[in-house]
């Protein structure tokens, strides 16, 4: 079974997904108390919730558990996490210290769509995947977007062909499900 780590994901939308699509999702790092309480009761306390702020947490505690991938969402612009604001440039940094450390075959980060509209956030986003080794896929939707890449090291993926979606419909939890599906369909088997 594949395990994942979530990273800032608030409602525990991309958790639920990968779950649904035989994931074990083994951990969360998130930002307040009130989003890791809700977690814990989401899961019944079976997935591990780190109760550190990201930018003192050591990277150890993601990389024994020695996840498949990485599931992150990126926050808005400026983002209160626990008393002080983060910029989304910060907090890429952060998530790319987990994956850096941890080197996971694969990692999706969900973002709004204007994330992408801007280039210089854009860029120092898929710069850093790049530069710890991974490619780059980028699914554009409505309001979200999917950057999915997967371990060059590893040799996993030349292409990707992420689940369809029609232009009118909004994301659904099927989507995401079918989503992670395909991720699993380019991990190595054990």
């Amino acid at each position: 079974m594949p395990k994942v780590i979530t990273i800032f994901d608030t409602y525990a939308t991309l958790a639920t997904a990968f779950e649904s699509a035989g994931y074990e999702v083994q951990a969360a790092i998130l930002s307040d108390d009130d989003e890791r309480e809700f977690y814990r009761e989401k899961f019944e306390n079976r997935v591990f919730v780190f109760s550190e702020n990201i930018k003192g947490m050591c990277t150890c505690g993601v990389r024994n558990r020695a996840p498949h991938g990485l599931v992150a969402k990126l926050p808005d612009t400026v983002y209160e996490q626990e008393g002080y604001p983060n910029s989304q440039k910060e907090l890429i940094h952060q998530i790319m210290r987990f994956v850096n450390d941890a080197k996971p075959n694969f990692l999706l980060v969900e973002t709004k769509r204007a994330f992408l509209d801007d280039q210089d956030k854009f860029k120092a986003l898929t710069d850093e995947i790049g530069n710890a080794g991974y490619d780059c896929f980028v699914l554009l939707h409505d309001h979200k977007s999917y950057i999915t890449a997967f371990s060059q090291e590893k040799n996993l993926v030349e292409s990707f062909d992420f689940p369809e979606i029609k232009s009118e419909d909004k994301v659904t939890k099927e989507f995401l499900v079918a989503l992670a599906q395909k991720i699993e369909e380019k991990l190595p088997k054990e």
